[in-house]
Formats: structure tokens, C-alpha cells, sequence
């Protein structure tokens, strides 16, 4: 009795392990996939005047890129940005980043702060992408 629930204990085990392991590589595909999307809205981000001042990978159960791009403000007034979001509507990468970007503005210029160069954005990209927006040098460490 006793060896029969101990192999279905280890039976159960390792039925947990596999499934735990498909969703490893279930998340590490989603994550590519999502890396990919970004890294080929590179160019199109460089175009629209960010550059790229940083990049990094880290590779875990769920795979990340940092990228971090600079710009000037001067290059992204309300109209701009306008063009942007109208000229890369299919894109989800531009339209995040450049949404994002419209909200900082109206946030900062509700608080009367000053527009200080450089614009940073800054962005963590796995399944769940976070995007943030600096403005003025970097006051957060990380």
C-alpha cells in the first residue's frame, strides 16, 4: 500500500515537472516573440529621432532586453508626436512608446516643470513590457 502511494506521489511529481517545464518553454517563446516585435521597431523608433543609448539581454525563465533611447524635446512637440502615432498605427511598439511620451508631457507641463534635455526613455521588454519616460537627467537609480 505503501509503495503504490509512493509512486503515485512520485507519479504526480513528475507530471508537475513536465507541465512546469512547458510553461518554461512556453514563456521563454512568448518572451522572444515579444523581443523580436521590439527589436524590429528599432529602426522605426531611430527614425522618428531616438536613438539608442542602451542595450541589455538577460536570459531566464522569462527572457528581458533593456534598451534605453535619447532624444531632444525640441524634436517632439504635440504635432509630432501626432504625425507619429498616425503614421505607425499598426505598430504597438511606436504607439506605446510615443503615448507614453504625450502623457509625460501633459504631466509635466501640468506641474509646470522644466523640459530639461535629454528625453530618455527607457524600457524593460519580456512578456509584460514596462515602459518609462525621463525627463531631464536620471534622478531614479536603479
Amino acid at each position: 500500500m505503501i509503495d503504490r502511494l509512493m509512486k503515485a506521489v512520485q507519479s504526480a511529481g513528475d507530471v508537475v515537472v513536465e507541465q512546469v517545464n512547458a510553461l518554461g518553454n512556453s514563456a521563454k517563446e512568448k518572451g522572444y516573440e515579444v523581443i523580436e516585435e521590439w527589436l524590429n521597431a528599432i529602426p522605426l523608433l531611430e527614425a522618428c529621432g531616438l536613438k539608442v543609448t542602451g542595450f541589455a539581454l538577460s536570459v531566464s525563465l522569462s527572457p528581458m532586453i533593456e534598451l534605453e533611447f535619447n532624444g531632444k524635446h525640441s524634436d517632439f512637440s504635440s504635432e509630432t508626436i501626432d504625425e507619429i502615432l498616425l503614421k505607425h498605427k499598426g505598430n504597438t511598439v511606436v504607439q506605446a512608446i510615443f503615448n507614453i511620451i504625450k502623457t509625460t508631457y501633459r504631466l509635466n507641463l501640468k506641474v509646470n516643470a522644466p523640459l530639461d534635455d535629454p528625453l530618455i526613455v527607457k524600457a524593460k521588454v519580456r512578456i509584460s513590457p514596462e515602459i518609462k519616460v525621463l525627463i531631464g537627467q536620471r534622478f531614479v537609480q536603479e
